[in-house]
């Protein structure tokens, strides 16, 4: 399953890593899926989201509008409570 290995190898990946060029079409692609309805891969998403925000900490890779929509209370929050 993709968002299981993606999710695997962003966990492993450490906020050392000096070259992050080759994450951000990943970091883009999430984005696209936010409005995604279906609950095992919102909380893939959830993970892969919050491990693409670490690893480019502290200089996030998304502007205020889709970190806003990444936010705890309209995509973290409502999938937990569903599962």
């Amino acid at each position: 399953f993709f968002f299981s290995a993606l999710s695997k190898y962003l966990s492993e990946i450490t906020q050392d890593e000096e070259d992050t060029t080759h994450l951000e079409p990943v970091a883009a692609a999430l984005v696209s899926l936010l409005k995604t309805k279906q609950t095992e891969i919102k909380l893939y998403l959830a993970c892969c989201l919050a491990d693409i925000i670490r690893v480019f900490a502290p200089e996030a890779p998304y502007d205020d509008s889709v970190l806003q929509a990444v936010s705890y209370t309209h995509l973290t929050l409502p999938t937990i409570c569903s599962v």
